[in-house]
């Protein structure tokens, strides 16, 4: 679909820090933190109206855009143009540290390119000035990183037949955990102000075999969950839920591992009695499933698929299609993983990649359209192995 501008000349256009005025009949200059380019005005050309020119452009003649789009033009300029650190944090919203760092970073990826590819001051300070095409590669890493969801916390997990709920009143910062009538909760030290270097989640059952019950401190919110679940008993019914099989199956794992642990003090079978079903221990619900699992590992494979091979940080200037992105999936959304320092998020296998109006856009295998910002945007990537 095509952008739709209500900007007519590029007075018009309104961008934080940038001054634009009309210089004589048919130019326009546009400034940024004492720098400047020109707009002409060659209105009846074909190659468009506005003719960009910038000092900063590494094209023929400094030309930087020939366009019909004012904004479009303008914003030409705009990404050759240096630029400090805080006029991109007051134009942004994000901090001048934020900016600084992932600059920095950005500065020993581009170190090839000389001492002066990103910041062309010597102090790095809020004040240092930062090259347009660093700029504009740096906006679009902290962009992602804040439209990235944040960290899950325990009611983000799913797990067949288990309720988490999160606490009302004083103790909102607690969960709880309940299977079959059987509950563990989950504290949560960040928000207590608890805080403890072993972990955000601290996880606690009433039938952990454990100093004060306690059975975990992690700071993946899915561990934590399967840490109180792998001590909470459960029906048979609800384990052949999990594991797929029927409830025939889960009761006869059940028998084979009571005979196994006969005088090892340890239990399968709790006393209540159920009609066709058996409330089972913690610990032996998570052997009868790994049991089950293995036998479903032993039927004759099916196709596998694809899989990605070695992630790396870069632009996807040369990746074709199917290839492999990594990110994370919230609210319908499906968000790229951010993090240049390490690999997040799960693969999602991309099966197509265009380009339209200088914007990247990519389809995954089920058809779903994704927007993948400009062309030097950075993801973790992996070719199909």
């Amino acid at each position: 679909m095509t952008a739709v501008t209500t900007a007519q000349t590029p007075g018009d256009v309104i961008r934080p820090g940038v001054k634009i005025r009309k210089d004589g009949h048919m130019k326009w200059t546009v400034e940024r933190d004492g720098h400047m380019g020109v707009i002409f005005d060659e209105e009846g050309m074909k190659r468009g109206r506005w003719a960009a020119w910038s000092p900063f452009a590494r094209t023929p003649h400094g030309m930087a855009a020939f366009t019909s789009d004012a904004e479009e033009a303008v914003d030409a300029i705009l990404a050759t143009l240096p630029v400090r650190v805080s006029t991109l944090a007051e134009a942004s919203g994000h901090t001048p540290a934020d900016i600084v760092d992932e600059a920095a970073e950005l500065a020993e990826e581009w170190a090839a390119q000389g001492p002066r590819a990103v910041f062309r001051t010597a102090a790095v300070t809020y004040e240092a000035e930062i090259s347009g095409p660093a700029a504009l590669v740096v906006m679009e890493a902290l962009a992602a990183r804040a439209a990235a969801p944040s960290a899950p916390t325990p009611g983000d997990v799913v797990r067949p037949g288990v309720t988490i709920r999160k606490s009302d009143g004083y103790a909102s910062w607690a969960w709880s955990v309940e299977r079959d009538g059987h509950a563990g909760a989950l504290f949560d030290a960040e928000a207590s102000g608890d805080g403890t270097e072993r972990g955000r989640w601290v996880a606690w059952s009433p039938f952990a075999e454990t100093w004060r019950n306690l059975v975990a401190s992690t700071d993946d919110a899915e561990e934590a969950v399967d840490a109180i679940l792998a001590t909470l008993p459960a029906l048979a019914s609800t384990v052949a839920e999990v594991a797929g099989v029927a409830t025939g199956d889960v009761l006869e794992e059940a028998a084979n591992l009571s005979a196994e642990w006969k005088g090892q003090g340890r239990r399968v079978f709790l006393p209540k009695v159920l009609d066709g079903d058996a409330e089972l221990t913690g610990p032996a619900v998570l052997v009868i499933l790994e049991t089950l699992a293995a036998r479903a590992a032993e039927a004759p494979a099916e196709e596998a698929a694809p899989t990605p091979g070695e992630p790396e940080w870069r632009t996807l200037k040369g990746m074709e299609a199917p290839f492999f992105l990594y990110g994370t999936e919230r609210d319908g959304h499906w968000f790229p993983s951010g993090d240049r320092k390490q690999v997040t998020g799960r693969p999602l296998r991309i099966t197509r990649v265009w380009t339209d109006r200088g914007l990247r856009y990519a389809e995954d295998e089920t058809g779903r359209e994704l927007s993948l910002y400009g062309p030097a945007g950075k993801f973790w990537a992996a070719p199909v192995a």
